[in-house]
């Protein structure tokens, strides 16, 4: 698949909730649930994309760290 980013900005084709869902890798869920349920953050927007705080976020600041490419696909 081309291009098939996430409202979260992380290309769907390398993200562990996508990979745990599609290979039934009920391991990986539960890892990849209990890492973001850690850096969850409750705000009012739609998206990540859509908050005035997104480039100074600290949970998103840890996305981006390991893929910097969701800050273009959030803002795009």
């Amino acid at each position: 698949m081309k291009n098939m980013i996430g409202y979260c900005g992380l290309d769907c084709e390398k993200c562990d909730a996508y990979l745990a869902t599609i290979n039934d890798d009920q391991a990986l869920r539960e890892k990849t649930a209990k890492l973001w349920a850690e850096m969850c953050f409750e705000k009012r927007v739609s998206t990540c994309g859509d908050c005035p705080e997104l480039e100074t976020c600290p949970t998103i600041g840890e996305i981006l760290e390991n893929n910097p490419s969701a800050l273009e696909n959030l803002k795009g």
